[in-house]
């Protein structure tokens, strides 16, 4: 395997394990929205590094939700016997943004959205992962923002709030995001050529669409329609 392949690996691993992930009960079952988004919240995990001043010890690695849970238990499994450099991942609920200064992700509800600006505003500069799928969360400075794009679960990256942050994310996720800066529209559309080069069954896509597209639409290199729905 060439060196180009072997940098691909990861990111392969990445789109089969969400599409496998939820795929583990029975075919007839249709997962739902939240349980790729709990997969998401893992790998995200995976594919950031944070500061090692920011995870001490053996400390566990913090997936927190701020707000309503709209998982249903699907982040609980998603995680269950789970580990992130050698450290075991734990999901914890907060009420309070003053709760989660532990956690290095933070999903924040829809039922956060009236006051999403001051809560990211005290999180400014703060080594957390803030992850959302409120809108123009990116736009508004959150780092990671969840989208569905027809039928398909997607996410922007607000890079200029992630960098600030001494959070660094991998080249290999970052060629699947779309990149919003803040307060604007589409800085780049990533390649799609990252998706030609993989079997129709490894592709990204929700597992609950019933019907195989003949012509997947991202094959057709439409631009993403944004991330403000």
């Amino acid at each position: 395997m060439g060196l180009r392949n072997r940098s691909f690996l990861p990111l392969l691993i990445f789109l089969i394990w969400v599409q496998t992930l939820v795929s583990v009960e029975a075919q007839s079952i249709p997962p739902s929205e939240y349980q790729v988004k709990a997969a998401f919240l893992y790998n995200f995990a995976k594919f950031v590094e944070w500061p090692t001043e920011t995870l001490n010890g053996g400390e566990p690695f913090v997936i927190g939700i701020l707000g309503r849970d709209p998982f249903n238990g699907f982040i609980d499994e998603a995680i269950s016997g789970k580990s992130v450099r050698d450290r075991p991942i734990v999901v914890k609920r907060f009420s309070k943004i003053e709760e989660a200064a532990g956690a290095q992700i933070l999903f924040i509800s829809g039922s956060e959205g009236e006051k999403v600006g001051r809560l990211l505003k005290h999180l400014d500069r703060t080594p957390i992962l803030t992850v959302s799928d409120l809108k123009r969360f990116a736009e508004q400075g959150g780092m990671i923002q969840l989208v569905m794009d027809e039928n398909r679960v997607r996410f922007a990256v607000n890079l200029t709030a992630v960098e600030r942050t001494g959070l660094k994310p991998s080249s290999q996720l970052l060629r699947l995001a779309r990149i919003v800066p803040e307060g604007g529209s589409n800085k780049r559309i990533p390649s799609e050529a990252v998706y030609a080069g993989l079997s129709d069954d490894h592709r990204w896509k929700m597992p609950y669409e019933s019907e195989r597209r003949e012509a997947p639409s991202h094959l057709k290199r439409k631009v993403f329609s944004g991330a403000n729905r």
